[in-house]
């Protein structure tokens, strides 16, 4: 009796599989709804909105490339634009 109890206990190698899978699946479903509702914030950081929005932006209101002035959107942040 005691040896069929010890027998039932014992974990199958396809059950350890299928518990590992599932463990996986579920670590991917989080990061998958974590990186959802990353990307439904909306951009708030002073790089985004001024080259990231504001460029495209003007882009399609002249139809074009223009001039930009100190927008400095075709240069390096940082960057001396005094020679």
């Amino acid at each position: 009796m005691a040896s069929e109890d010890k027998m039932n206990q014992i974990t199958t190698p396809k059950q350890t599989h299928t518990a590992i899978t599932l463990s996986l699946i579920a670590v991917i479903i989080c990061l998958l709804v974590n990186l959802a509702i990353l990307a439904a914030v909306p951009p708030v950081s002073r790089d985004a909105l001024t080259h990231h929005l504001a460029v495209p932006k003007l882009y399609l209101a002249q139809g074009g490339m223009v001039e930009m002035g100190e927008l400095l959107s075709y240069r390096p942040y940082r960057f001396p634009t005094t020679p």
